[in-house]
């Protein structure tokens, strides 16, 4: 049987039993599409850029929590390698979940969870540094001895669409034995005030040892001033070093730094954040070494909002990728339950452009 289809059935079953002891839920439903890519940077092409449906559940209670997210697209695609023509094609985009069991008020049992750090959160990005999750798509064990002191034993298993497990007495790749994958991580929050915190993974594997450092600031005790900064060294390079900012750009490294900060004052809020590769040793062209990113938003009232967001990523490596710039206009208007967003996303590189028109519309309540 297919896995995705596994992986459905799993997650049904999962939020099928979380219902009996929800107390609380939530529920979001997108709909949204780039419309068209006007591509003269990665594949000098144009193209339909498809539909994708996104809905989304969280339950919560006192001693269970759950969360599913899926999504499906319709696009375009040949449909083999040999083919010349596009041809119109429904596809699972995302599956994601994950469920968390408190038996005790002390004790958490997490499964397909992460459970980031604050301070490894990005906000523009929208993602966390590789290295900040206390958890990890496999089995977490995490205790809390004291008020806002989270301790964690984390044991991957990776994707349930992957060929990989982790095996307890070691598993041959490449004529080497691959150590079984562990890893431990702690955060302290002091109140609204600031939060530290800090993860070791595959701590058995020499080659694949790995650790990060991430703190966050509320300077006022508010979101009006959030100050987030990190550090993850990586001794292999592989995912787990990798940033994904879209099918043509990504950032990784063996030493990646991360900072941000946002600042919401009245009606006005405004985002800059960095993400920074030391090594600069890739030989990639799709992979850059430093993002900096910054935005800004202004709401009229309750019912809409404008924001401009821009972005640049550059190379240091030896293939010296041209530096890629961008920005991005939007408009957001809300009324009750319902969503709905424009914005047009422009990219420029080495005189060539890539453009897109991202529209939505949500639900949720």
């Amino acid at each position: 049987m297919n896995k995705k289809i596994l992986q459905s059935f799993a997650a049904i079953a999962m939020f099928g039993a979380s219902a009996f002891w929800a107390q609380e839920f939530s529920f979001a439903n997108e709909i949204s599409s780039d419309v068209v890519t006007i591509d003269k940077i990665w594949n000098d092409e144009n193209s339909f850029a498809g539909i994708s449906e996104n809905a989304a559940l969280e339950f919560s209670s006192e001693k269970i929590d759950a969360y599913l997210e899926v999504e499906f697209s319709l696009g375009t695609g040949k449909s083999n390698e040999t083919s010349e023509t596009n041809h119109l094609n429904f596809a699972w985009t995302d599956l994601d979940f994950w469920l968390r069991f408190r038996p005790l008020n002390f004790l958490t049992l997490a499964f397909h969870d992460d459970l980031w750090m604050n301070g490894s959160y990005l906000p523009l990005w929208d993602d966390n540094a590789p290295a900040g999750g206390l958890g990890s798509c496999g089995f977490t064990l995490m205790v809390e001895p004291l008020e806002g002191l989270r301790i964690s034993a984390t044991m991957p298993m990776e994707n349930l669409d992957d060929e990989i497990a982790n095996f307890l007495n070691g598993k041959e790749e490449d004529g080497e034995s691959k150590p079984f994958n562990f890893g431990f991580g702690a955060e302290w929050d002091f109140g609204e005030l600031f939060s530290v915190g800090a993860k070791v993974g595959d701590i058995i594997d020499s080659e694949g040892i790995y650790f990060g450092v991430f703190a966050m600031v509320r300077p006022f005790k508010s979101d009006d001033l959030i100050i987030r900064a990190g550090y993850g060294h990586y001794e292999g390079v592989g995912e787990l070093e990798e940033l994904d900012y879209s099918e043509n750009i990504s950032l990784a490294g063996k030493n990646i730094f991360n900072a941000s900060v946002e600042w919401n004052v009245s009606d006005f809020s405004i985002v800059a954040e960095i993400v920074a590769d030391t090594d600069a040793d890739d030989e990639d062209e799709s992979i850059y070494d430093m993002y900096i990113g910054a935005g800004i938003g202004y709401a009229f009232n309750e019912n809409l909002s404008v924001g401009l967001g821009g972005q640049c990523f550059l190379d240091f490596g030896e293939t010296e990728a041209k530096p890629v710039f961008g920005f991005e206009p939007s408009v957001a208007c809300a009324f009750g339950n319902h969503e709905f967003s424009l914005a047009v996303d422009f990219e420029f590189c080495d005189g060539d452009i890539f453009v897109k028109f991202p529209i939505s519309y949500g639900y949720s309540f």
